[in-house]
């Protein structure tokens, strides 16, 4: 087996050698750059201590709970029709060398994470979303016949994929992932509360972005503040109209002061932290990642190998 490779390598064209060499580097460098990914996961889960939604400081957290929807009518899967919270999905059409994905989508649908001492609204986008439920099936067109979409809340046998694959009638694949009411969720992500007396406004930021508002309507803005009716904001003007952004804007926080605090949790703005959403409780995580490092960086050690024999070998000859 060796010595037929080493004849490969010394008898392959210019062309394909190094096609062959630079397809071995770049699946070394992603398989390192995976496994530290997995590894940098990893220690931030080890290290993040999980926070009660009720006291939990702002910034970037780990939250455990369980999934809700935001409201009384569940989202549902578009490919299967299930009632969940969040989904995911796929369709491919099957090729005989490669497939070609013809629809796909994510859900970015608030839902809400329920733990011991409060609840949590979650903006799922960016995220990363690790589900429990997975289900694939093939079918013999797209889009599907309704019924078979209803039928598919689970994934077909792979013996009975492998029927209908042969028989030619299974051309599409359909694969869904989805999150469902109840199922426990662990999160990681920037915690971020409005409102209650706990929230810290920025005054000064809210003038700014009251007063943008405002000039994006210029008639209503001269309306209120151009008393001298030359269709301009002077100066004197436009200190009228900051005094008057100032006063909207206390007494909006003032408002929002006496009201109940609103916990979001949302992709981190900065620091390159992942965002995580994972039905798979914190040990089951441990070990998803632990062996998705070990085994990148298995592939990282034989690929590299590979690589830096292909060319040692090729410049002795």
């Amino acid at each position: 087996m060796m010595e037929e490779a080493a004849h490969w390598v010394t008898q392959a064209t210019p062309a394909t050698f190094w096609l062959s060499f630079a397809a071995a580097s770049g699946g070394a460098l992603a398989a390192f750059v995976y496994a530290f990914a997995c590894w940098q996961r990893l220690r931030l889960i080890e290290d993040t201590p999980t926070a009660r939604i009720r006291s939990a400081a702002q910034g970037y957290a780990e939250l455990s709970g369980r999934a809700e929807s935001l409201d009384d009518v569940p989202l549902s899967a578009p490919l299967s029709g299930e009632p969940c919270v969040w989904y995911r999905y796929k369709v491919e059409k099957l090729g005989d060398k490669h497939n070609r994905v013809v629809d796909s989508g994510c859900s970015e649908a608030l839902f809400l994470l329920v733990g011991s001492t409060g609840r949590c609204v979650v903006d799922p986008e960016d995220a990363k979303v690790l589900v429990r439920r997975k289900a694939v099936w093939h079918e013999s067109r797209y889009p599907a016949p309704r019924r078979a979409r209803m039928g598919a809340s689970a994934a077909q046998p792979w013996l009975l994929q492998l029927f209908v694959l042969r028989l030619g009638g299974g051309r599409y694949r359909y694969t869904e992932e989805r999150l469902r009411a109840g199922e426990p969720l662990y999160a990681l992500g920037q915690f971020t509360s409005v409102g209650g007396s706990g929230e810290a406004f920025d005054t000064a930021q809210e003038v700014r972005d009251l007063l943008r508002l405002w000039k994006q309507d210029r008639p209503r803005l001269l309306q209120r503040f151009d008393a001298d009716g030359n269709g301009e904001i002077d100066p004197q003007e436009w200190e009228t109209a900051r005094r008057a952004a100032r006063q909207e804007v206390a007494q909006a926080q003032l408002t929002r002061g006496t009201e109940p605090a609103v916990h979001l949790l949302h992709r981190p703005t900065q620091g390159g932290r992942p965002f995580l959403l994972s039905a798979l409780g914190e040990d089951e995580l441990r070990r998803h990642f632990r062996r998705y490092a070990t085994l990148s960086l298995m592939g990282f050690f034989l690929l590299g190998t590979a690589a830096v024999w292909m060319i040692t070998l090729r410049l002795q000859t």
